[in-house]
């Protein structure tokens, strides 16, 4: 089983999916008498005081470098969108960040939220929309919105992998050492 990925662009529909997912994923583990997987909030901002808790994660990792934001302001789509992809694809801090995103995923049954308070900041729009179609098109993640989850909760449910990058993630995990069966820990309190 892999985890479930969802993206919420304000705190109402970060509250509204914590809320379902307890409602009703949460809700039927117990009920079947088993520990409901893990839920990370990645919080894709540089600023992230307000969200100083265990189960909230800053990723200012994945945002544009300064080249890429000085195209985003200035309106140079294109070239933004080419920087900020080289960027996701050659920064190795960032290959291994999102190993472990996926090692969470497929070893542990993570489910992850997406956060990008576009509200609040509407660069993040752009951003978001590059990060979730590059982890889409390089590593077969799949991503619900909030309102989709709110229409239909039973989408919480679904494996946000696409099936045909299983094994390539799968052996990525393995190779970086992030396994369950890795001496590295990384897992072990989960």
């Amino acid at each position: 089983m892999i985890g479930n990925i969802t993206i919420a662009n304000n705190t109402q529909e970060l509250s509204a999916i914590i809320q379902t997912r307890l409602n009703t994923k949460v809700r039927d583990y117990r009920k079947n008498g088993m520990e409901a997987p893990k839920c990370k909030v990645i919080v894709v901002d540089d600023y992230c005081n307000e969200y100083n808790q265990d189960d909230y994660i800053t990723a200012p990792i994945l945002l544009p470098d300064s080249k890429s934001m000085e195209c985003l302001v200035f309106g140079q789509m294109d070239q933004f969108e080419y920087l900020y992809r080289y960027k996701l694809m050659n920064d190795p801090d960032i290959k291994e960040y999102l190993i472990v995103l996926v090692a969470g995923l497929m070893e542990k049954q993570f489910d992850y939220i997406f956060y990008f308070d576009t509200a609040n900041n509407t660069n993040l729009a752009p951003i978001e929309s590059v990060l979730m179609n590059f982890l889409r098109e390089a590593i077969g993640l799949t991503f619900r919105t909030a309102g989709e989850v709110i229409q239909n909760p039973q989408l919480l449910y679904e494996q946000s992998m696409l099936v045909e990058f299983y094994q390539s993630n799968l052996m990525a995990v393995s190779q970086w050492g992030y396994n369950v069966k890795s001496t590295n820990g990384l897992f072990r309190n989960f």
